[in-house]
């Protein structure tokens, strides 16, 4: 407890650009959460850290850190989390990348490979992927597939889509595990201001539905989302403002039983 509560200080000291955050719901009685985010660039590093802690009661949860780096035609990542409970997980990856065009048509391709060491400090199993994708654009139209095979073993994991996107955005999205379906769905969405909506609808294992609808008033935005399947149905009410720099947001869910959970949330900005 103390080397974490150490290390999660050491990490918000030098908060230079990140974010400061507590949440507290309600759930047949309190719990809370509160988390520091801080990030910098230098060297072509994106450097990224996150502290958590539980505040009802007081326990440390979580401590992270990851690196980007992009160069031309590579991406490489690498982190590690610690858990409250000293699991210690770390992870990488890297990916090369190619753009092109042809006339009105824009590509590009990647491969790549990552790697996850769990349990690290319990002597835990590795595991890893390497993948495959593409992605093309011709005007509003696009396309893209991925190509996922688990190591050390498992079955290949394909994803595909594809979409229309201009005043309004429409998309077909397919996973296959093997050559086996594993899920199908349809995008809607248009957005605007002060009014924008979303719309998924689940074709397969089964059919669902997910619709959600955004609006800005003034200094406030409200956010309503429903989401409905054969024999349930559940959805959420927010109310989000800013003061200063503070950011404010109440959430209220609700299922066929009724209020289920309430949430209150708070953000303030660190640094630039």
């Amino acid at each position: 407890m103390r080397t974490f509560t150490l290390l999660f200080v050491l990490l918000a000291l030098p908060a230079l650009a990140g974010e400061l955050g507590t949440r507290i719901n309600w759930e047949g009685g309190f719990t809370g959460q509160a988390w520091v985010t801080l990030s910098e660039k230098f060297w072509g590093l994106s450097l990224t850290g996150r502290g958590e802690l539980e505040i009802l009661p007081l326990r440390p949860k979580l401590l992270s850190f990851s690196a980007a780096f992009q160069g031309p035609g590579v991406r490489l990542t690498g982190g590690g989390k610690l858990l409250g409970t000293g699991r210690l997980d770390i992870s990488g990856s890297v990916e090369i990348f190619s753009r092109g065009s042809w006339e009105e048509l824009e590509l590009e391709g990647s491969l790549g490979g990552r790697g996850t060491w769990a349990a690290v400090l319990s002597g835990g199993p590795l595991s890893g992927g390497v993948w495959t994708g593409g992605r093309g654009e011709w005007g509003a139209l696009w396309g893209q597939a991925q190509l996922e095979l688990p190591l050390p073993g498992g079955a290949p994991q394909a994803r595909l889509a594809l979409g229309w996107e201009g005043t309004g955005r429409i998309a077909l999205r397919i996973a296959l595990s093997g050559t086996a379906l594993n899920g199908a769905s349809l995008e809607f969405g248009a957005a605007g201001e002060p009014l924008s909506g979303a719309f998924q609808l689940g074709l397969y294992p089964r059919l669902s539905g997910t619709a959600s609808v955004r609006a800005s008033l003034d200094n406030c935005t409200w956010q309503v989302r429903l989401s409905a399947a054969p024999g349930r149905w559940r959805g959420s009410v927010s109310l989000g403002t800013q003061l200063h720099q503070l950011k404010l947001r109440g959430t209220f869910y609700l299922a066929r039983e009724g209020f289920t959970k309430g949430e209150l949330e708070a953000r303030l900005p660190l640094g630039d």
